[in-house]
């Protein structure tokens, strides 16, 4: 999503409101600035077109739905652009006014995103998008947020699973290696896209799955026997899976365990 689209639509709103000379020259000189938006106009910008779609759904008007659903396609792409993630940010923030049926389709495309596979800033926002859900939704949401996030125990379909060997092994890396994924990271940011990524650290994955898991059973204590071990249990992977499969999914098992 263009934020200087977004910040023309709420200047045009505005011009309609008034048909005063002075309202028109001032609305002239916001379309002027619209480019140079400082951090906080941004976001109190996305914050409102978010805001007007999830509420325009339970009033017939979809428009905007939609182009909230297209801004936050490709939410797996090694690189995601600094509006996507401000988009994403805002929703994160605004779950309250996400309603299981109407929105239905924009909670699929953010529940649906692989937390191996998308970039790290995406998966922590995803990660905090399930944990506000369950705080603001429990009673709706509580099943279909654990079972996403025990989901992504494993990796999906796809994965190169000789990864989960691999990083179980090594160590933390050269000094010269990480300086280039700094500088890597660094040069990606100033040109307003999120760093390429490769897939993520099995550990990496788990450590933010776990921390999620046990964030919400604090919330709801009676999640741990009632909702989650059922479905522990049905997303066990079966015997005929890989070995490194099984073993992923135990040691996130085991993980969350620990934490208990």
């Amino acid at each position: 999503m263009d934020l200087s689209a977004v910040a023309r639509q709420s200047v045009s709103r505005r011009v309609e409101a008034s048909a005063s000379a002075s309202a028109s020259r001032r609305t002239e000189e916001e379309e002027d600035d619209d480019e140079d938006l400082d951090a906080d106009e941004a976001k109190a910008l996305v914050r409102a077109f978010v805001k007007h779609a999830l509420d325009g759904v339970r009033a017939g008007e979809r428009a905007q739905y939609y182009e909230l659903l297209e801004a936050l396609e490709g939410l797996e792409d090694a690189r995601v652009s600094q509006d996507k993630l401000l988009m994403l940010t805002v929703l994160v923030e605004c779950v309250s006014s996400l309603d299981e049926n109407a929105h239905e389709d924009l909670l699929r495309r953010v529940l649906s995103t692989s937390l191996w596979r998308c970039a790290d800033d995406v998966a922590a926002l995803v990660v905090e998008f399930c944990v506000n859900l369950v705080s603001t939704h429990t009673g709706s949401l509580l099943q279909t947020c654990l079972e996403m996030l025990v989901s992504n125990f494993v990796p999906p379909p796809g994965y190169d699973l000789a990864l989960l060997e691999r990083d179980g092994r090594r160590g933390p890396g050269s000094a010269k290696g990480v300086l280039e994924n700094v500088d890597g990271s660094l040069r990606s940011r100033s040109l307003g896209v999120s760093p390429s990524t490769t897939p993520r650290p099995p550990e990496a994955v788990t450590a933010g799955v776990v921390r999620a898991v046990e964030t919400i059973l604090t919330l709801v204590p009676l999640a741990a026997g009632k909702v989650l071990r059922p479905i522990l249990l049905a997303r066990l992977p079966h015997v005929s899976a890989p070995k490194n499969a099984q073993t992923q999914y135990l040691r996130a098992a085991f993980a969350l365990a620990e934490t208990e």
